[in-house]
């Protein structure tokens, strides 16, 4: 899975798989570095339709990661 990123007003473009995700450059660069690999996993698993659980040690933004999945997703969709 390769991760492709490009910003242009304010906005993130994510091409995983051949598909495009968009999401507001401020929530991107909230993200860490394993963050933003998490939501890259996550939606990775998204465009091969599968179910898929983010489990790791306690701390590490699980939650900011879900909010991340869900608002990219939600403004993906709007688009």
């Amino acid at each position: 899975m390769a991760r492709q990123v490009q910003t242009k007003d304010g906005i993130v473009s994510l091409n995983i798989n051949g598909h495009r995700f968009i999401l507001l450059e401020l929530m991107y660069q909230l993200l860490l570095d394993h963050q933003k690999s998490a939501l890259d996993w996550l939606l990775d698993q998204h465009t091969h339709k599968f179910g898929s659980i983010l489990a790791d040690e306690m701390g590490l933004g699980k939650t900011i990661t879900a909010i991340a999945l869900i608002y990219t997703l939600h403004f993906t969709l709007k688009q």
